[in-house]
């Protein structure tokens, strides 16, 4: 039989032969001489007689155990164990961190039994977490908040300077390409913000502690800037209708319409800014549609309403810098600024005026409305107040950049908190697709039906259209962009109620009952802006001013 031996050196294990006991064998591994312990062969082993067995003693029976045990001594008095689910607790807790009862009675508490039959988190948490994950997040974040800063910084630098060659330009056309720039640069970064906000809340709702990589679109950014100023128009849409009414009235010679307006202006914006938290939860679900819709989110905002309030007024802290920077630009610098436009709008009258001279022939009579300007010459423009206002406007940027991201961690929080009392729809609807044979009739039915929502959103875009076509052409070449705006509601009027009276028409013949209603409201509400343009384009002399009451311009009467 083999012996087993190891290897003193490599610690191999080796099997001997029998018949090398008491011998030295070489480690075929490493070569070392490895000796066999002697002993009695496997042949003589098996021919002697082999040793008796123990016989083991009889167990001891259950009674004599029990009798042996000390039953004093059993009772584990040091550890402390749940009554209910026998897990082991501190001596310091009041309820057992496992099943939640109460170590004393082993029932559950009301509290706990309510926030346990909660389907969301307990939103008493929201004030708790409001600053501790909004620093924690904000830390984490520092480099995407620099990132935010310099993008405001860096548009709104890009947009003084376009306004400041828009002044310094005098023909018509190269003005109004450096004004749309500046309008495109200063609608990217709170279309960045915006977007930024949206995927902070949708992670926040997640669960994520860190945001990740983030992609600054500048395109994007001007697209979203543009639909956050739409979302503002028609989130407050009473409050600007009733502003443009008082600002029409300030024209026609009523001071106080103008503050009245601007008091409506403020309010509207208060107003968006209370339901703005509501609507960023709904802008970063799948369907934001309710976003848009005041009635929508009036019910989760009086629901909400202390922890709206809450956030608001932290919001309107970090604003208190950016703020304060503006008015005191504006403080400083307002009658300047007025000045200089008004200088440059006479630059551009005076180049618009002797480009017309240059084209009369020599020996032609000039006309009367140009002979003023064949003496004149431009203006110097004083560029110095914009100073003030251009720095701390780029303050203001920074700081605002630095600042959002921590409200946008909160407003996530106030998200995860308050799901279930904001009416989210967290899921597209699951399309079910059928044989098109089957309901061939149903499906066709359904593609001819109309909705209020393409018509509403259509003549939202042709008016305002219109009115931005208008004004760019009122700045250009007629007397500002009040009269440019008149023309543009009028034209754009016009052809919402030729569209409405066809489109009426055509429902009549074809019977087309349900289509009826929309053709009704696109030929009232053409009307009705068409009569506004009008109206304003008869009660204002662009030239001279304000009408009078007897329909006489000032400047007339002066004469």
């Amino acid at each position: 039989m083999p012996v087993k031996v190891r290897c003193p050196e490599c610690e191999k294990v080796l099997n001997a032969p029998d018949r090398a006991r008491g011998k030295a064998i070489k480690c075929p591994e490493c070569g070392a001489t490895v000796r066999v312990p002697a002993g009695k062969p496997a042949a003589a082993n098996q021919a002697g007689s082999r040793p008796a067995k123990k016989v083991a003693a009889p167990p001891p029976s259950s009674s004599m155990m029990i009798a042996n045990l000390d039953l004093e001594g059993l009772e584990d008095t040091q550890t402390r164990i749940c009554p209910k689910c026998g897990v082991e607790v501190s001596p310091e807790d009041i309820e057992c961190p496992e099943c939640h009862v109460n170590l004393e009675s082993g029932l559950l508490s009301d509290e706990k039994k309510a926030e346990l039959s909660r389907k969301g988190p307990n939103p008493n948490l929201y004030y708790k977490e409001f600053f501790k994950d909004g620093k924690e997040f904000w830390k984490k974040e520092r480099r995407l908040s620099i990132r935010l800063a310099t993008m405001w910084v860096m548009f709104s630098g890009l947009f003084v300077w376009s306004v400041l060659l828009s002044f310094w330009a005098v023909k018509p056309l190269v003005r109004d390409f450096w004004m749309f720039l500046a309008a495109f640069e200063i609608l990217i970064p709170p279309g960045l913000t915006w977007n930024l906000h949206t995927t902070i809340i949708d992670a926040t709702m997640r669960k994520k502690k860190k945001l990740g990589k983030h992609s600054f679109d500048r395109f994007l950014g001007a697209a979203l800037g543009l639909k956050l100023i739409f979302w503002f128009i028609d989130i407050a849409a009473p409050l600007h209708v009733l502003a443009i009414v008082f600002l029409v009235l300030g024209a026609r010679g009523m001071p106080l319409a103008n503050i009245v307006a601007v008091a409506l202006e403020v309010a509207a914006f208060v107003f968006a800014s209370l339901l703005f938290p509501v609507a960023s939860v709904h802008m970063a679900m799948p369907i934001t549609i309710r976003g848009w819709l005041v009635n929508k989110l009036s019910k989760p905002f009086f629901r909400t309403l202390p922890a709206v309030a809450y956030w608001c007024f932290f919001f309107y802290l970090t604003l208190l810098v950016p703020v304060a920077c503006l008015a005191i630009g504006g403080f400083f610098s307002a009658k300047g600024i007025g000045e200089l436009i008004a200088n440059a709008d006479a630059n551009t009258e005076i180049f618009d005026a002797k480009a017309q001279l240059d084209k009369i022939p020599k020996g032609k009579e000039v006309p009367q409305e140009l002979q003023a300007f064949m003496q004149k010459k431009e203006l110097p423009l004083n560029y110095t107040p914009l100073i003030l206002p251009s720095c701390l406007l780029v303050v203001a940027a920074g700081v605002f950049g630095m600042t959002a991201v921590f409200s946008m961690r909160t407003n996530g929080l106030y998200g995860r908190y308050f799901m279930d009392r904001l009416d989210l729809e967290t899921m597209v609807a699951e399309v079910v697709y059928v044989p098109k044979a089957k309901n061939l009739g149903e499906l066709e039915a359904k593609a001819a039906e109309l909705s209020w929502k393409p018509v509403v959103m259509g003549l939202g875009l042709g008016y305002a259209a219109g009115v931005a076509l208008g004004a760019s052409i009122g700045m250009s070449f007629l007397t500002g962009a009040m009269e440019g705006i008149s023309y543009g509601l009028v034209l754009s009027g016009g052809m919402a109620s030729l569209v409405g009276l066809c489109w009426l028409i055509m429902a009549a013949a074809k019977g087309k009952k349900a289509h009826t209603k929309f053709a009704a409201a696109v030929l009232i509400s053409g009307l009705a802006l068409g009569g506004i343009g009008g109206g304003i384009y008869a009660t204002t002399d662009f030239r001279s001013g304000p009408l009078g009451p007897g329909g006489d311009a000032p400047s007339a009467k002066a004469k």
